[in-house]
């Protein structure tokens, strides 16, 4: 390779290096230090133009030469260290620096070395060396020797190498980056040496320290050894003498760790002596003195034996022993259980066992030295029977009367104390013996009717010998036998006496007298002396009863005897109650027929005979609801008869007596006729004839002038025109003029109906334009008639409503009432009713409708209007031909036949000095009333008849409680509902496979076409199936048709999650608060409901629902197992048994823990709704 030169002074120097790879070593003194001077073993460098030769053929480079763009070169050298001994104390590096390039930038050396002694070929770029140190002390930029003096860099380097492969490898890097790229810093050498200095490793003894520890008596203690070592070798120890008090153990030897055990009990000083090593002297002995602190030790009690004789006492002694001597006193633990023992403190006790006690006994005991007491310490003691001595029977005597039996107790004796057994030598003659062997009592029953003297003979064992016999002597006094009573049973019926007899039996052939002990509960029974009875039940009492009884034989009585009575039910005929009624002339009321049933029966109630003077209708045959409506202007005493069933037998006929009040009829108008020419300007004259059933004269009578368009359509009440004449103006132009006549008497019933007479011709233009003025209403201060004006003084409030008629426009009816004009209605009659009847419907709405709508207040605060700034827009809309509704009718129903027109109710807040709509009302606070007519030639609804409501949000059909009414002679569903929406009457025939033959099918097809409850698929119902808790909240939730969705989806219970099914229906529920049986966070949606917790709930929903209720207070003692009712519930249940919404399953049983059944389910929501008066 050839590097160009530019202006570069050459400086010769003489350095005389030694050949590559040799080494000389110089000693200088005596066990001094050596130095060694070595060659590298290889050396080379490399650039980026590749790798140059080990050895020193050449010159090589260190740095960068960009002005001839060699760029970076890195030196590399290796050195054998193996001739190297001893401790490294000094190290320097030597080059034979030819010359230095310069551009004017620093010339430094990095020196590095390799962990693993890689050689040039691996040099930084691809392998990370160690730096050692930088040089940046170069100087004279021609030929001389530059050596390394940074020794302390590069001593620990090779003193490791030489301890280990002895070889290092050396790398000289210049890291700097020249720029611009023509620049230069290199040095160039061309040889190098390194010069090591060490010294002879001389190892010096290591040092064992004495030391000390301090423990207590009897404990284990741990410690550490203490040493050094000038060398810092690393040390071994181990001990040299044992304690003579104890033992220690080298735990660790690298670490001097020991444990130190000493004897048991003994305290004071002790030491051992120990050593350590360091590979290869070991140090003089060191002492660790060990001082041992005393402590008490409990002192021990010591086992002992006894020998004894049965009931012998016999002394001993106990014994226990003390580390310290301690004076010790002794303690009594346990007794013997076999004898007693009296133990003194000194230790000197006295045992004396029990008599005929053997085998072995002991007792346990402690010593205490004055402080500490020793474990428990025991005696076993061996008892040895004494001699034996033969036992001794012992004759006895016992008495007894005839036929009885009597115990006592067979006598022996044992001088040993030995247990004895007991046997019959000789069984009696007149009776016969049980006996127990071991405590020798025994039973004498002598022979039935056996009198006069028996004996027994025996003997007893005391377990090696038997006595000799002994007699026990009988004596059988003969005496009179008391009868024996039989017991026995009778089976009666319900309200029906029967005839017994009694039965008794005596031994000795006397003849009886019973009589009776104890009167049964449930009826009454009479006796004669000779046992003949007849027990008679109470009314209507079933179930179970007894009675007690006795024989006498002249002398003694018999035992009691009871005679067990079963009492079979039969149905009991309900009765019905007379009762009476008034009613004033001309004048329908209603009532409620009263029967009573003891069976608690459903009753059925019908008419038998109508009254006189007038029809009765029974409303609910159920629950007797009827309907009484007199004959026109009759008055005075009317009567009728009916009776009840209940399921299998009718009451008897009972009767109403109806009082008819005279009341004075009103007076009538007839021949209501207009006179006169219909046109602008001209008089008409209204003409009427009055008359009166009582003849009451003609007081103030009231007239009114109409004028309509052609049809009766948009008709008004003429402002102002209050005679019998009125003048034509050209308001009336094109205008249909009627004149109406209310009759008024002076005195009496005051008012009449009003009649009304035909209208007169179009009434035509004047002959001439008049001059004048178009009035202007103020805002708010007239009902707008879908574009017609009323005025409110035409509105007569002592009426109970006003029906105001709309023809649709523009596929719409509507009226407008501001509510200044509903407040001031209200203000004249509070229950004053506004009708807006369209052709297809017809809305019922109150004067106080203001008060009804939730958050009206704050939508007012929100526009910043105040009540009277707004009117209500009442909108009634044929939806019949909406694509949308009718697609999610037949979606819901898809079975069901429209009936009448799908009409939507709305209703709108309008703000009256703009005429924008501020907001739409869609809930009331209670329900409102709506009419839908069915078709004209419907003659009447049919059985599965109901409406439905649209619930924009799910696209769905909910059912809405409805009753049909009659106006006019067509049939109209009344709808009770608390909202807005599309409502439908609809036909909805439903039916189950099997539920044909079932007792709630009828109330399963209303609760099923009203859309109460579904089947479970393939045409069944399930009716025995139990109903969860989440179903019938569903079903109550469906019945109330409040059409209201909870928009708070966190849910009232934490088993209720916000996607179950049924979610909406138990949020609403707790909601209503008809959820009160179930406190808490959990609802247990899945359970099935209990009878009382359906109760409960249906309770609440007639709390809702505000129905009222009368004082009459229900007894539910019929019911057996009414105490199992929770007392939570009581009253719930007896709310459902008086509305005749529940009863029990059957006439005795509630059951009130039972499970609901789907069945029961059914009819107990069609029977609330009955109550509630939302179905028929």
């Amino acid at each position: 390779m050839i590097r160009k030169c530019s202006m570069v002074l050459v400086f010769l120097l003489v350095f005389q290096l030694v050949p590559v790879g040799s080494v000389t070593r110089e000693v200088q003194a005596a066990g001094g230090s050596v130095t060694y001077t070595l060659r590298p073993v290889a050396a080379g460098f490399k650039d980026i133009s590749g790798y140059y030769p080990d050895g020193f053929g050449g010159t090589h480079y260190i740095g960068y030469n960009g002005s001839q763009g060699l760029g970076k070169s890195v030196g590399a050298l290796r050195f054998d260290l193996s001739s190297v001994s001893g401790k490294v104390i000094d190290v320097r590096l030597r080059l034979k620096v030819d010359n230095i390039l310069t551009s004017g930038w620093p010339v430094h050396v990095d020196l590095k070395v390799a962990s693993d002694d890689r050689w040039f070929r691996d040099l930084p770029q691809t392998h990370t060396w160690t730096p050692i140190y930088r040089e940046s002390n170069f100087y004279n930029p021609g030929p001389h020797v530059f050596e390394f003096l940074n020794s302390a860099a590069l001593i620990p380097h090779v003193q490791k190498e030489v301890a280990g492969d002895g070889i290092i490898s050396i790398v000289l890097d210049n890291d700097l980056r020249v720029n611009p790229p023509n620049f230069d810093s290199e040095i160039q050498y061309s040889g190098a040496e390194l010069l090591i200095v060490s010294e002879p490793l001389v190892n010096h003894a290591p040092v064992a320290n004495n030391g000390s520890h301090t423990l207590h008596e009897d404990t284990m203690a741990n410690g550490v050894l203490s040493a050094t070592d000038p060398d810092g070798d690393p040390l071994t120890y181990s001990v040299i003498t044992q304690p003579s008090q104890g033992a220690v153990t080298i735990s660790n030897a690298s670490t001097g760790q020991f444990i130190y055990t000493p004897y048991a009990n003994v305290s004071g000083s002790d030491s051992f002596t120990f050593k350590v090593n360091d590979g290869s002297l070991d140090s003089a002995p060191a002492t660790v003195n060990i001082t041992i602190n005393p402590v008490n030790d409990a002192p021990v009690a010591i086992n002992g034996t006894l020998s004894a004789i049965s009931g012998s006492p016999v002394n001993g002694t106990v014994t226990g022993s003390d580390v310290e001597g301690d004076s010790l006193r002794f303690i009594l633990i346990t007794g013997a259980s076999k004898g007693t023992i009296v133990l003194n403190a000194q230790g000197t006790f006295t045992y004396t066992p029990n008599s005929n006690a053997t085998g072995t006994d002991s007792f346990t005991f402690r010593a205490n030295d004055g402080m500490l007491n020793s474990a428990i310490g025991t005696v076993m003691i061996t008892l040895n029977p004494p001699a034996n001595t033969i036992p001794v029977a012992v004759a006895s005597t016992i008495s007894t009367t005839k036929n009885t039996a009597v115990t006592g107790t067979l006598l022996g004796t044992d001088a040993d104390g030995d247990n004895l057994t007991y046997s019959i030598v000789q069984p009696p003659g007149k009776g016969t013996t049980t006996l127990n062997t071991r405590t020798g009592s025994y039973t004498y029953i002598p022979n039935n009717n056996a009198t006069g003297s028996d004996t027994i003979i025996f003997k007893v064992n005391d377990g090696t010998v038997d006595s000799l016999p002994a007699i026990v002597t009988v004596t059988i006094v003969a005496v009179n036998s008391a009868p024996v009573a039989d017991d026995d049973t009778l089976s009666v019926t319900e309200d029906t006496p029967k005839a017994g007899k009694v039965t008794a039996t005596d031994i000795d052939g006397d003849s009886l007298i019973y009589s009776v002990l104890d009167n049964p509960k449930k009826g009454t029974v009479t006796f004669d002396a000779s046992g003949a009875f007849t027990y008679t039940p109470h009314t209507n009492a079933t179930g179970t009863d007894s009675f007690m009884f006795k024989a006498n034989d002249g002398t003694v009585d018999s035992n009691p005897a009871t005679i067990a009575v079963a009492i079979v039910p039969v149905n009991d005929t309900p009765v019905s109650v007379n009762s009476t009624l008034s009613v004033t002339e001309d004048t329908y009321a209603e009532g409620i027929l009263s029967a009573a049933d003891v069976d608690v029966d459903v009753l059925q109630y019908s008419i038998v005979t109508q009254p006189a003077k007038g029809t009765v209708t029974i409303i609910d045959s159920a629950t007797g609801a009827y309907k009484y409506v007199p004959n026109a202007n009759v008055t005075g005493i009317d009567s009728f008869t009916f009776k009840a069933n209940d399921g299998a037998v009718d009451s008897n006929t009972a009767s109403v007596a109806v009082t008819i009040t005279e009341v004075n009829d009103a007076p009538i108008v007839n021949h209501v006729t207009v006179t006169g020419t219909a046109q602008v300007g001209k008089t008409l004259a209204g003409n009427y004839s009055y008359a009166d059933v009582e003849n009451d004269r003609e007081g103030t009578s009231i007239f009114r002038w109409y004028a309509a368009d052609a049809g009766g359509v948009n008709k008004v009440v003429i402002p102002n025109a209050t005679e019998t004449t009125f003048t034509l103006t050209s308001a009336q132009k094109g205008k249909y003029i009627t004149f109406e006549v209310t009759p008024v008497a002076a005195f009496g019933s005051e008012k009449g109906t009003a009649v009304e007479s035909s209208a007169t011709s179009i009434v035509a233009a004047a002959p001439s334009i008049p001059s004048g003025f178009i009035p202007v209403t103020a805002p708010g201060s007239v009902i707008d008639k879908n574009g017609e004006t009323l005025y409110p003084e035409n509105i007569d409030t002592t009426k109970s409503s006003i029906t105001l008629e709309v023809a649709p426009k523009d596929g719409g009816a509507y009226v407008t009432i501001p509510t200044s004009i509903l407040k001031r209605l209200e203000q004249k009659n509070n229950r004053f009713m506004i009708e807006i009847k369209a052709p297809y419907g017809s809305y019922r709405v109150p004067v106080n409708a203001a008060s009804l709508i939730p958050n009206l207040q704050e939508l007012l605060k929100a526009n910043k209007l105040k009540e009277e700034d707004v009117s209500f827009k009442f909108i009634l809309k044929d939806k019949s031909i909406d694509k949308a509704v009718q697609a999610a009718l037949y979606a819901e129903l898809p079975d069901s036949k429209v009936l009448g027109i799908l009409v939507d109710f709305s209703m709108h807040v309008v703000n009256n000095h703009t005429g924008k709509m501020v907001g739409s009302v869609d809930q009331f606070s209670q329900s409102l009333t709506r009419l839908i007519p069915v078709p004209k030639d419907i003659a009447s609804l049919p059985a599965q008849w109901g409406v439905f409501r649209y619930e924009e949000s799910t696209k769905k059909f909910e059912f809405v409680p409805a009753k049909k009414v009659q106006i006019d002679g067509v049939w109209h569903a009344s709808i009770h509902s608390y909202s807005n929406s599309v409502y439908a009457v609809v036909e909805n025939a439903v039916s189950f496979a099997d539920m044909h033959k079932h007792w709630a099918n009828s109330f399963v097809q209303i609760a099923a076409s009203k859309g109460l409850i579904d089947g479970i698929g393939n045409g069944q119902y399930a009716p025995e199936k139990a109903v969860t808790r989440a179903e019938f909240a569903a079903m109550v939730v469906r019945a109330l048709g409040r059409g209201a969705t909870m928009e708070d989806r966190t849910g009232p219970y934490n088993d209720v999650r916000s996607d179950a099914w049924y979610f909406n229906a138990v949020a609403l529920a707790k909601e209503y608060g008809l959820l009160g049986f179930a406190e808490g966070k959990s609802f247990k949606p899945n359970q099935p409901i209990t009878r009382e917790e359906m109760a409960s709930m249906l309770s609440a929903v007639i709390s809702l629902e505000k129905l009222p209720m009368t004082t009459e207070y229900v007894n539910l003692d019929g019911f057996k197992d009414i105490g199992s009712v929770d007392a939570a519930f009581l009253e719930d249940v007896r709310m459902m048994v008086k509305l005749n919404i529940m009863s029990g399953k059957d006439k005795h049983t509630f059951s009130p823990k039972s499970e609901t059944t789907r069945a029961q389910a059914a009819v107990v929501l069609v029977k609330t709704l009955r109550a509630l008066g939302s179905l028929e």
